[in-house]
């Protein structure tokens, strides 16, 4: 059995997506667990578990997943955590079972990407006994340096990658895979397996996007000094270009199953 937590947070957007995806390419028997808050309508009825308490914390939420999960499951059942915008795009349930007799944990990796080196939440998988064993916790405060922004950082998953690095525990890294890369942070597959849109519960803006039009005011203000509803046009620009892509994309999802070659 493998018991998958997921969060969607005040959209409806991707449940049907993720539900489809999910029945395709999970053969074994699975029970979904969900943090639905802000979500208008009832879907209570497409999952083993929902709640909708009003909880603004990602890692509480899944944590509280986690736990109803181990009340739920046997120790050998796997748990498997995935954000409400991530899914899996090929048949997984091999690869599982084979991974995890070699290593306690597989997950998303998000070092190309972002520069970070703990175990994503956007998906995660190990056994439930191992995770009952080392308490597993999704909360941020062990931090790390990124290796792209250089300066220390923490995220859900901080205390994650401190639990494994001090238990000397192996964890099985999916990074990212993508092909032609239609954006630097988003759209992303994963070891060829997980695809994970990203920014699909907020305002498609991103780092990368930041650093690009702060440059480009700087460069400006020394011409036009104190205008400065300029930053906010270049940054409304970069949110309607963002979010273009990603209604294009999410059409390719909705209509073909192979979308993420064109990634």
């Amino acid at each position: 059995m493998i018991h998958i937590a997921t969060v969607h947070h005040k959209s409806d957007k991707w449940i049907d997506i993720q539900l489809k995806y999910i029945e395709k390419y999970i053969r074994q028997p699975y029970r979904i667990y969900a943090f639905l808050n802000g979500v208008k309508k009832d879907y209570s009825n497409k999952f083993y578990f929902s709640s909708k308490e009003n909880i603004e914390s990602h890692a509480k939420k899944l944590n509280i997943l986690a736990k109803k999960i181990i009340e739920n499951a046997k120790n050998d059942d796997l748990i498997l955590f995935l954000d409400g915008d991530a899914f899996p795009i090929q048949e997984m349930d091999f690869f599982l079972y084979e991974k995890l007799k070699e290593f306690k944990v597989l997950a998303i990796k998000r070092s190309i990407d972002f520069g970070d080196c703990q175990p994503h939440p956007a998906f995660c998988v190990s056994s439930v006994g191992f995770w009952k064993e080392i308490k597993g916790d999704w909360s941020a405060g062990y931090s790390w340096h990124n290796s792209i922004y250089d300066k220390q950082n923490t995220d859900p998953g901080g205390n994650l990658l401190k639990l494994l690095s001090d238990n000397n525990i192996r964890w099985y890294p999916l990074i990212r895979t993508n092909i032609k890369n239609p954006h630097p942070r988003w759209f992303a597959v994963y070891g060829n397996l997980i695809y994970h849109h990203g920014a699909g519960f907020r305002i498609p803006i991103s780092n990368v996007d930041h650093n690009s039009i702060t440059s480009s005011f700087n460069k400006m203000e020394r011409m036009i000094d104190k205008i400065r509803f300029i930053r906010r046009i270049l940054y409304l620009k970069a949110i309607r270009k963002n979010a273009r892509l990603g209604d294009s994309i999410f059409k390719q999802i909705v209509n073909d199953y192979t979308f993420y070659k064109n990634l």
